[in-house]
């Protein structure tokens, strides 16, 4: 809280209360003084001091002939009174008088003519008397044989001195300014000198230009009320960056008056304090991030504009407002708005982010900026997008499994999106995302070949490209094939996990071979490769390819059945991998 001093303090004194005669200063004393008849009028009662001075005689006239001088006047008497009162009506224009206890004496007698005509009489002074012009003393006689006429003395003189104060009076402080818009008021207290019958009261206003106009409040308390306790009362006016202050002086005493010695005001200056960020706090963002954050100021002021900075570093500088130590790389600029949440409206590239807020508050002071948060973007897709494996469980069903990542915000719980394209009969796709990776296609067609394909989305909604289609057959998963054969035109093609049985008509108690070359693509990985097996009628015999990709090898299986039947001859491939696949060929039975 800051105390201003007034450096105003004073107090009023002031003349001009009657009129009458001329009149003079003298220190605290007004004088009147009246050399010929005049009214002295006075507003409100005091007292007054009085001198009143009768004129002096005048002398008697000279003798030509004899050359002798008359005599001379004798000096005018007069009164004086220290303490009369004097009362008026506030200067209608009514005579008004002075009172009190009179000391009168004569004007000086005239001189008497010297002449042997005769010996002049000499003339009688006036009494000095209040409330009247005064005359001059008697004139001396004249030369008895010349009979001349006697010369008229001087005029009086009344001067009324007085010392005396304004019943009321105001007294406008200077305009002092806190630099602040907004200040905040406390209590004005004041030191004062306040005689039996006088007072002191004060007022203040308030505004935000140096000049007061009409954007300034009333004088405060309004009307007749005023702050009348010095020891300290709360200001009423409102915040503003100037104050200033209107004293009352009154005196029911005319001869005593308050003194306002100083004057103090307290006050706190505006103050806007940082916003607290709510989010995003480290967490995961799409391109056009969500700003969150609460305003909060001292004074329970309102926010009125805002700005956001967002750089790939977290360093501050040292001093305030404590931005960024360097220069950001997005800034929303100084928007004049209320909101605290603020939608980005250009894309942030994918990476790691800082960010910090500062608020304006309904003064238009801004705040020192925020601390900072961290703020992650993510705008790439899941990446390594493929169909890991796909197999035909039988002749009716496919079940395959997607793969990918993402090192941004990660899968969404709801990932996946499998697509069958071919439309064959019983194929389905995926209605909505789907939670697992492994997807399974039932009710299709025997040794069908149906298409599928995987797409992947990421928390945050980017979805990944399609992977590749892949082919896969319902079981017996077969073909003939023509690219790849040994011997002839054609061979038997199977999807890596394919299976076939051919049936082997037989004798009973005779030996059987059955020999058959077998081939498998690079695709095919590292799953059991194709196998060969002689069964039924108490053979039971197999072998299994143990050479390379793309080599044909031969296989041979052989038993003696126990009776005449069939035996069962089966090939079958292990690998679901993507684009597997393995070949028969020239199959060959003995006998």
């Amino acid at each position: 809280m800051t105390v201003l001093g007034s450096g105003d303090a004073g107090y009023v004194e002031i003349s001009g209360i009657a009129t009458g005669g001329t009149i003079t200063y003298d220190g605290d004393y007004i004088i009147h003084t009246f050399t010929e008849s005049g009214t002295f009028t006075i507003n409100f009662a005091t007292n007054v001091e009085v001198m009143v001075v009768a004129g002096g005689g005048g002398g008697g006239s000279d003798n030509y002939e004899s050359g002798r001088g008359a005599g001379g006047g004798g000096a005018g008497g007069y009164i004086y009174n220290a303490s009369s009162s004097a009362s008026g009506n506030g200067g209608e224009g009514t005579a008004n008088s002075i009172t009190g206890s009179l000391v009168t004496y004569a004007g000086g007698g005239g001189g008497v003519g010297q002449g042997t005509q005769g010996t002049g009489t000499g003339g009688g002074g006036n009494a000095g008397s209040s409330g009247t012009a005064n005359t001059g003393g008697g004139g001396g006689a004249g030369d008895a044989a010349k009979a001349l006429a006697a010369c008229t003395g001087g005029s009086g003189i009344v001067i009324v001195r007085y010392r005396c104060y304004y019943p009321s009076g105001e007294l406008q402080s200077r305009v002092h300014d806190t630099t602040e818009a907004g200040t905040s008021w406390g209590e004005i207290s004041w030191g004062e000198s306040v005689p039996a019958g006088t007072d002191i009261k004060l007022k203040t206003r308030t505004g935000d230009v140096v000049t007061p106009d009409g954007s300034w409040s009333s004088w405060y308390p309004v009307g007749d009320e005023w702050y009348e306790v010095n020891t300290g009362t709360p200001i009423g006016s409102p915040r503003a960056r100037y104050i200033q202050y209107l004293s009352s002086f009154t005196t029911t005493i005319s001869t005593r008056t308050p003194q306002l010695t100083e004057v103090n005001i307290q006050c706190s200056t505006n103050t806007a304090s940082a916003p607290s960020l709510t989010s995003p706090d480290s967490s995961w963002n799409n391109s056009t991030p969500v700003f969150d954050w609460t305003f909060g100021d001292n004074e329970d002021d309102t926010q009125t504009a805002f700005r956001i900075q967002i750089a790939t570093f977290s360093e501050l500088a040292m001093t305030p407002p404590y931005g960024f130590a360097g220069t950001p790389k997005y800034d929303s600029g100084e928007l004049s708005q209320s909101w605290s949440s603020y939608t980005w409206t250009s894309e942030i590239d994918d990476g790691i982010y800082w960010w910090q807020c500062k608020t304006q508050d309904s003064y238009g002071k801004w705040s020192v900026w925020s601390d900072t948060y961290q703020v992650k973007v993510d705008t790439i897709a899941p990446v390594g997008m493929t169909i890991s494996w796909i197999r035909a469980d039988n002749e009716n069903q496919i079940t395959l499994e997607g793969m990918g990542t993402d090192a941004g915000s990660g899968l969404n719980e709801n990932a996946w999106w499998f697509e069958e394209t071919t439309g064959n009969p019983g194929a389905t796709s995926s209605t909505v995302w789907e939670s697992t990776s492994v997807y399974t296609d039932s009710g299709l067609s025997k040794n069908t070949q149906y298409t599928y394909r995987v797409k992947l989305r990421d928390n945050l909604g980017n979805e990944s490209d399609w992977t590749t289609a892949v082919n896969k057959k319902t079981q017996p998963c077969v073909w003939q094939e023509k690219t790849t054969t040994k011997p002839g035109p054609n061979a038997f093609g199977f999807d890596g996990d394919g299976v076939w049985t051919w049936e082997v008509p037989v004798n009973g108690g005779t030996a059987v071979t059955v020999t058959v070359y077998a081939q498998y693509n690079s695709d095919y990985g590292e799953a059991g490769k194709p196998k060969v097996t002689l069964s039924n009628k108490g053979v039971n015999s197999s072998m299994q390819m143990t050479g390379g990709a793309d080599t044909w090898e031969k296989l041979s299986v052989s038993g003696t059945p126990s009776g005449k039947g069939v035996l069962f001859l089966k090939v079958e491939g292990f690998s679901t991998a993507v684009g597997a696949k393995y070949f028969v060929d020239d199959i060959q039975v003995n006998p």
